[in-house]
């Protein structure tokens, strides 16, 4: 077993809440947004027409194309990319051996795997 040279500054739990706050927002406050700009190209009309569609979609069929590039954006950067950047910066990625990166972080002995 490797020895483990650096520990995280958060415990298993704060790092837990960390990430899935972020995710939460990520997914239900920045993901949307950021699609809603990824997907002006595909509306028809102008800004405000496109807040009336998105208030009722069900009735604007066109509206459709719009609505999954924004669902898609809300669900890659919610729920993948800015969970990934936490993971990134607290060292949390796995390396080809299936261990946690370059010994700096959390292993799988804290957690009751090892």
């Amino acid at each position: 077993m490797r020895e483990l040279t650096y520990e995280s500054k958060l415990s298993p739990l704060t790092l837990f809440a960390l990430i899935f706050i972020v995710a939460s927002l990520g997914f239900v406050l920045v993901g949307p947004i950021i699609g809603f700009f990824l997907a002006i190209p595909f509306f028809e009309g102008s800004i405000t027409d496109q807040l009336a569609k998105m208030s009722d979609p069900m009735s604007y069929p066109e509206f459709r194309l719009p609505l999954y590039v924004m669902q898609g954006a809300a669900t890659l950067i919610g729920l993948a990319l800015l969970p990934s950047l936490v993971c990134r910066k607290e060292n949390l990625w796995l390396d080809a051996d299936g261990h946690f990166g370059h010994d700096h972080c959390i292993h799988g002995h804290q957690f009751g795997i090892y």
